[in-house]
């Protein structure tokens, strides 16, 4: 499956967008297993990644950006990326102690028994063929578009 790159380099993703990268991301991610790669803090973000391997000849990136709440795994066997449920955003914004903005999205990456959550801007799929030492781009951001 192709994946447009293009979409590292925009500043926040609209709902569209979004949810053709969630899709992709479902796609991409089965049978493989990802790991929290990275985070970039001065960036506010995430970078999750199912590494090439013997039988993988690319990398698969996850990029969230605009990160103001992670509570995520080290590792995913089988991951399941979608966008949070109301009940997710409540749940977020209690333990944020704050309502999300507009443009702030839940993502939650889920598994066998399990829910993690990541509240950001955007998500953004990346297939490379980078070695594990490289990162993609990052994609950049208005600082001012989330409250912290």
């Amino acid at each position: 499956m192709a994946i447009d790159n293009s979409a590292l380099g925009r500043q926040s993703a609209n709902n569209s967008e979004i949810d053709k990268n969630i899709h992709a991301i479902s796609i991409l991610g089965t049978g493989r297993k990802f790991q929290m790669w990275r985070y970039y803090v001065s960036h506010r973000t995430l970078l999750i990644r199912s590494p090439k391997v013997d039988a993988a000849k690319e990398n698969i990136d996850i990029v969230i950006t605009g990160v103001t709440y992670i509570r995520l795994r080290t590792s995913y066997e089988y991951l399941s990326f979608e966008l949070g449920t109301d009940t997710d955003r409540n749940l977020m914004e209690t333990q944020l102690g704050r309502a999300l903005t507009d443009k702030e999205r839940v993502f939650c990456l889920t598994g066998d028994g399990w829910r993690d959550h990541v509240v950001a801007l955007g998500v953004y799929p990346s297939v490379n063929s980078s070695s594990l030492h490289e990162t993609p781009d990052l994609p950049s951001f208005e600082a001012h578009e989330v409250h912290s």
